[in-house]
């Protein structure tokens, strides 16, 4: 009897002739066949989903067409009746634009010509102002050099003693030393002499003194003046003049030159009236201008007509930025009016339209 032998796999008996390999090469060929046969149905069941799906997208498609066929058409018979309506009422509108824009240039020139005359108000204001300012400045302002500066010496002196009967004449035009020499004049007579030295050089000189002293001798001076923007090493920081005897030496500051030259016009004037009567209970008018309280008080004044000036400056730009705005502003305006005058209202509309889409 010929032996048997079981599959371990699919638990088959067979004889043992047919052999182990033949069995499982049929196992192998039945197994290749439900696979093959599994991937052809699932393939035809692909290919049927794929054909579904292609019906629905072309039936998707076949809509939207239509759809955007009834748009477009819907969309061309809008544009046409827009179009219609425009041109109907295109010259209705235009001629309505034309008289709004004229209207308003009209607006706009009346509104012009009424801020320009109320700028030219607020300018002769403002220089009226700036005028003023510049008077009280003239004060706490230097003079300019040269031979100008000595006019301005004088007539600063002259105005400052306008009340008197005083004579401020220039005292030896081309002539280096004094420059004004103020003769005091009480009850029609002259009973004192100011000599006034100005300097506007950068270097002191200690010549200057010996030079005044002589310049005094000769006009029969009482008081010597230096007014100078060159002080000495020794002059004191704090003051605003110093002196030497008679002979003052005051700081180039119109305000100090003011304290100055009335306080010694009027110590001269007392003393003249102490020797007439023969009486001396007048104060030094020289101590008593020098006193903290006096000098303080000459410092405030000081300070506040740098002020005064630093604002008169800060109000002369502001008013010349002021003016290049409105000189800026006119030209735009007239470039406008230029360019419509050029080419005419209604193309400049036209071409504003144009720009603005």
């Amino acid at each position: 009897m010929t032996p048997k032998i079981t599959c371990p796999y699919c638990n088959k008996e067979f004889q043992m002739e047919e052999g182990l390999s033949i069995h499982l090469k049929k196992i192998e060929e039945k197994k290749t066949q439900e696979i093959e046969k599994k991937q052809e149905e699932k393939i035809k069941s692909l290919e049927t989903s794929n054909r579904e799906n292609q019906d629905k997208l072309k039936s998707l498609e076949d809509a939207n067409k239509e759809k955007d066929e009834k748009l477009k058409s819907s969309n061309e018979q809008k544009e046409k009746e827009l179009k219609a309506f425009d041109k109907q009422n295109k010259e209705h509108y235009k001629s309505l634009f034309d008289e709004r824009f004229k209207s308003e240039l009209e607006n706009r020139d009346q509104q012009n010509s009424e801020k320009e005359k109320l700028w030219k108000l607020k300018e002769e204001r403002l220089i009226l102002t700036i005028e003023d300012l510049t008077k009280k400045a003239k004060q706490g302002t230097t003079v300019d050099q040269g031979s100008s500066s000595e006019m301005q010496l004088g007539e600063y002196l002259k105005d400052l003693f306008k009340d008197k009967k005083d004579k401020i004449n220039e005292y030896e035009k081309g002539v280096a030393g004094g420059d004004w020499l103020q003769e005091v004049v009480e009850n029609d007579f002259t009973i004192a002499k100011i000599l006034y030295e100005r300097k506007n050089t950068k270097a002191w000189s200690n010549g200057w003194i010996k030079k005044l002293q002589d310049d005094m001798k000769d006009s029969k001076s009482d008081v010597g003046i230096i007014f100078t923007k060159s002080l000495p090493k020794e002059f004191p920081k704090n003051k605003l003049w110093d002196h030497k005897g008679n002979i003052f030496i005051c700081k180039y500051n119109f305000i100090a030159l003011n304290a100055l030259a009335s306080m010694q016009r009027w110590n001269l004037a007392e003393k003249n009236k102490q020797d007439e009567f023969g009486t001396s209970n007048v104060i030094s008018a020289t101590k008593w201008i020098e006193s903290p309280i006096i000098t303080n008080i000459l410092m405030q004044k000081i300070n506040i007509s740098e002020q005064k000036n630093q604002k008169f400056k800060l109000l002369k730009k502001n008013l010349e930025d002021v003016e290049k705005l409105d000189e800026s502003s006119d030209n735009i305006f007239k470039e406008l009016l230029d360019e419509i005058n050029k080419i005419g209202v209604a193309a400049f509309i036209e071409k504003w339209k144009k720009k603005k889409n």
